[in-house]
């Protein structure tokens, strides 16, 4: 181009327009853009809601559960755990131990998912009994084995969570176990556990009826307070409700323990 040349021998730039098909296509993408956002968002949404669902059913069934198993009474001669030989539970080689009745009880528990769930358990004994501090739980005895000559008892002690996501909600608040002394009373594979009763005089202290052989008693629990930990005397006695747990003893003078079949129930 010379110059002075006019404008119109310049090369002029020409804009096309978008093809329909390409149009479409990309509102395609857009629209399934929009649909896979939704779906993940719906996706993401259905998770908290069926854990809250989930949580809501559990609610239900646990209240409706504590408030039968915190004041059952111990009236039956019910047969909570037997032995069928010498051994001790969890499968040791050699061990003949056996549960009679399995699916005695419920006992709280939270699933594989994480969440909470009613799951059957072999307990021998569930009812609320209160510390001398004035500790209120509902107590879950689980017979776990012998170690010697002892038979450790688990305790799951109930009651509302405080803290956490799931504060207020009914669940295991603590787990111990403890031994009850049978040296020369019961040896493994003859002992014989019958549903435990609440005592009707200390709403600290409960007992489970025993067999062993032609012998028979009875193992006393009390929901005790441990000693205290703490010099300081504000302090100890908030150390003493967050750790109160279970005190074994045996019995087995058969003056001690009441027929089988007119233990008394709890009030």
């Amino acid at each position: 181009m010379t110059p002075g040349a006019s404008d119109r021998d310049a090369p002029q730039l020409e804009y096309g327009k978008q093809s329909s098909s390409r149009r479409r296509w990309l509102l395609a993408f857009v629209l399934l853009a929009a649909i896979v956002g939704s779906f993940a968002a719906v996706q993401s949404a259905r998770e908290p809601l069926r854990r809250w669902q989930a949580r809501r059913a559990y609610d239900r069934q646990a209240r409706a559960w504590y408030a039968a198993a915190a004041t059952r009474g111990g009236t039956s001669r019910e047969l909570k755990y037997a032995e069928a030989g010498p051994g001790s539970l969890g499968g040791s080689p050699g061990a003949a131990t056996e549960y009679r009745n399995f699916a005695l009880d419920l006992t709280p528990a939270f699933d594989q998912n994480g969440l909470p769930a009613l799951v059957s358990w072999p307990v021998i004994f569930t009812q609320e009994r209160t510390s001398a501090v004035g500790v209120k739980r509902l107590l879950v005895i689980v017979p776990s084995g012998w170690q010697g000559t002892r038979f450790a008892l688990q305790t799951i002690q109930v009651g509302l969570l405080p803290t956490g996501p799931n504060a207020g909600m009914i669940h295991m608040l603590t787990s111990d176990h403890a031994l009850a002394d049978f040296t020369g009373v019961a040896a493994p594979g003859e002992l014989r556990l019958y549903e435990g009763a609440a005592d009707p005089v200390d709403p600290a202290k409960f007992f489970i009826p025993f067999e062993a052989g032609d012998r028979r008693g009875r193992i006393e629990g009390t929901f005790a307070a441990p000693p205290a930990s703490s010099p300081d005397p504000a302090s100890a006695p908030v150390g003493a409700k967050a750790n109160s747990l279970v005190v074994w003893s045996v019995a087995p003078d058969e003056a001690a323990a009441p027929s089988l079949t007119t233990m008394p129930a709890s009030r």
